[in-house]
């Protein structure tokens, strides 16, 4: 009822942090209200805002509205058919409509412009490095961090992160302007702009130009920097699978990318010094190794330490069981393989206590598909029997589930695919899953309808492999029912 009263809400925020304004709705759990006490949620409508309401891939504005005795903290900011709806808590006196100051958290506008425009950077520097077919497919701008989304036919190599990234850096150094022109959408195009993925322009479009265009171009209502030396720094914190031929690369800019160097340049030390390195060469090869120890940045020195620990007790037990067996050769290397079958069985031990550590979070990452409860997630050092022992702890936490895991292991590639008795009944069959991902992968293999193992040479298409599979699931779920 109050959208076509109040109308649209004129946005100043472009050039105001701070605004005087007036609240024109109030409404407390979804209906008007006259007043609102301290301690309440509450909703509401401004004549004008300096908030930037989420829209474009970049996140509302927070901040707070304060009248002559109260105050609201600011939490969401968001856009209804043009009226800008305020969301957040009453945190001082009794809020009522009438006058108030608008004041925008200008710190984190800030580092949500660094993002933004370090996201038009990065789209250009895409472009460069991957080729022209790199097409947006979806964005997220936040203050401690982007994300975005594109069209590529496979992962990128490192060489082609580190070119992107330092690309994108010499940008930012180069201090190139940048300029908002607002213009006819045929001018736009006619210069070249490119469109945001999802948005639907009018006839007067917003154009963000870098460099004059020879940087970056685009269609944008989003909060810039007016010079890319604002940005200050820019980093790649991983590139990953969306879905099937999409990549995401999340990165961050500004603070939270000198933040991130400084962390990675003291891990970096400390590892070094773990194994008598003057430095490390590439302090970001760190986040690799982390990764392969299933660890976080900060523990991965505790973790190395660990390893290196374990290794000289395992080559000393070595040693001692050839010093010190029976004279005879043959028994020394007896006793040398019951040693070596003993720490394999404990090392196997070990892979299923890390496995069972990680189950509650892969569960968490169950998402529905076709009516499927479905987990596809890459899952690298474990091999054939560490997986099947995962998938019975994650079919134990979950009754109905299809399941497929697959990583790295000794440089192949290996899968196992698990399907509840319910979804079996419905079509669903893992070795037919497991066959499929198997021969993508340049291998082969298969099983029975409920649990299915295979493999390949090709650990390289793991991640594209797996960004398929909600597709192999709705075609055999549409199958079944075809066939019904």
């Amino acid at each position: 009822e109050a959208k076509p009263r109040l109308g649209a809400t004129p946005f100043v925020g472009y050039d105001e942090v701070e605004a005087a304004t007036e609240i024109t709705l109030l409404e407390v759990g979804g209906a008007a209200a006259a007043s609102a006490p301290t301690g309440t949620a509450v909703r509401f409508a401004l004549a004008r805002t300096p908030f930037y309401a989420e829209s474009g891939g970049q996140v509302g504005d927070t901040g707070k509205v304060a009248g002559a005795d109260f105050e609201i903290r600011v939490t969401d900011v968001q856009k209804d058919e043009g009226l800008v709806i305020h969301s957040g808590e009453v945190v001082a006196g009794a809020a009522r409509g009438g006058a108030v100051t608008a004041k925008v958290d200008a710190d984190k506008r800030k580092d949500i412009t660094r993002h933004h425009t370090a996201t038009h950077l990065l789209h250009a520097a895409l472009g460069r490095v991957l080729g022209d077919h790199v097409e947006q497919q979806g964005s997220k701008v936040e203050a401690g961090s982007l994300r975005f989304d594109f069209n590529n036919p496979g992962a990128m190599t490192r060489e082609q992160l580190a070119a992107v990234e330092n690309w994108v850096n010499e940008q930012i150094h180069a201090g190139h302007p940048v300029a908002i022109a607002e213009m006819p959408v045929d001018d736009a195009k006619k210069l070249g702009a490119k469109a945001q993925f999802g948005e639907k322009y009018g006839k007067s479009v917003r154009v963000i130009s870098v460099a004059e265009g020879s940087v970056s171009r685009e269609l944008c209502g989003g909060c810039h920097v007016r010079d890319t030396r604002e940005i200050r720094a820019f980093r790649i914190v991983r590139e990953e699978a969306s879905s099937a031929g999409v990549r995401r690369v999340t990165a961050v800019a500004g603070r939270a990318a000198l933040a991130l160097a400084a962390e990675e340049a003291e891990v970096a030390a400390e590892c070094g010094e773990l194994f008598g390195m003057a430095r490390v060469e590439d302090p970001r090869a760190i986040d690799d190794i982390a990764r392969e120890l299933k660890v976080t940045r900060k523990e991965l020195p505790a973790r190395l330490a660990q390893l290196r620990n374990e290794a000289r007790e395992l080559a000393g037990k070595l040693l001692a069981t050839l010093i010190e067996g029976s004279g005879d050769l043959a028994a020394r290397v007896d006793h040398l393989q019951t040693e070596l079958r003993r720490l394999r069985k404990l090392n196997e031990t070990k892979q299923a206590q890390a496995a069972a550590g990680q189950a509650d979070d892969l569960i968490a990452q169950v998402r529905e598909v076709a009516g499927v409860p479905l987990l596809a997630v890459r899952v690298d050092g474990l091999d054939a029997k560490a997986l099947s022992q995962l998938a019975d702890v994650l079919k134990s936490k979950q009754a109905s589930l299809c399941l497929v895991l697959a990583g790295e292991q000794a440089g192949k590639a290996v899968v196992l695919a698990a399907v509840s008795k319910d979804l079996v009944a419905r079509r669903l069959s893992a070795g037919n899953l497991v066959k499929q991902l198997a021969e993508q992968l340049g291998g082969r293999g298969g099983g029975k309808p409920e649990l299915a193992q295979g493999g390949g040479p090709d650990p390289s298409r793991l991640d594209a492999v797996l960004a398929g599979v909600p597709a192999l699931v709705q075609q055999a779920v549409a199958g079944a029912g075809s066939a019904s």
